[in-house]
């Protein structure tokens, strides 16, 4: 309902500062319609059940598709140096707009700043399966390597990881409903 009737804008953004970034909704709809087709599909319960295992994390899920727009909004530097680097734009939409509590907040931050490295990994595991090469040195593939990003995403990188798969399908859906069929993830590259 928000989509249909405009509200985007009204919701998701933070009312206290005005910034030179606007949100590309045009991400959010296949964002939120590959949200809904994970959680109602029967036929890819796998996706489901590791990265949506109960109601909360459902809840998170449905939090971060409403900020799939905010991925290339550009990211805030400190002013001093060794200063503490300001709230992404998204976590600040996401706290003013509709008083997100500081959780999930951090959760919508953490899945901002960890997204593109999520699928640089993600891409570097498809391309190693496809092209069935030995395992290198230095490969971001080796359980090492994918071992201690998951350490550093912290205990929310499933949360991470389903941001950074709606972000994916967002960008690349074609369809004008925004749909993603489910079952092209599977195959996707």
């Amino acid at each position: 309902m928000i989509d249909e009737l405009g509200l985007y804008d009204t919701i998701f953004t933070d009312p206290s500062t005005i910034i030179d970034f606007k949100p590309e909704q045009a991400l959010w709809r296949p964002s939120y319609h590959s949200l809904y087709d994970i959680m109602s599909t029967e036929s890819d319960l796998l996706v489901k059940e590791i990265l949506l295992g109960d109601e909360e994390q459902e809840y998170i899920a449905w939090n971060l598709a409403n900020f799939t727009p905010w991925i290339d909004a550009p990211t805030p530097q400190a002013s001093n140096p060794k200063g503490k680097t300001p709230l992404h734009v998204a976590v600040l939409a996401a706290r003013e707009g509709y008083k997100a509590p500081n959780k999930l907040c951090d959760i919508i931050g953490a899945s901002v700043r960890n997204a593109d490295e999520i699928l640089r990994l993600k891409d570097a595991f498809i391309a190693k399966q496809k092209s069935k090469q030995q395992v290198q040195q230095h490969d971001l593939t080796t359980r090492d390597v994918i071992g201690m990003a998951i350490r550093r995403w912290g205990t929310t990188w499933r949360n991470q990881a389903v941001f950074a798969l709606l972000v994916e399908i967002s960008r690349s859906t074609k369809d004008q409903q925004g749909r993603r069929s489910i079952f092209s993830l599977n195959h996707t590259s």
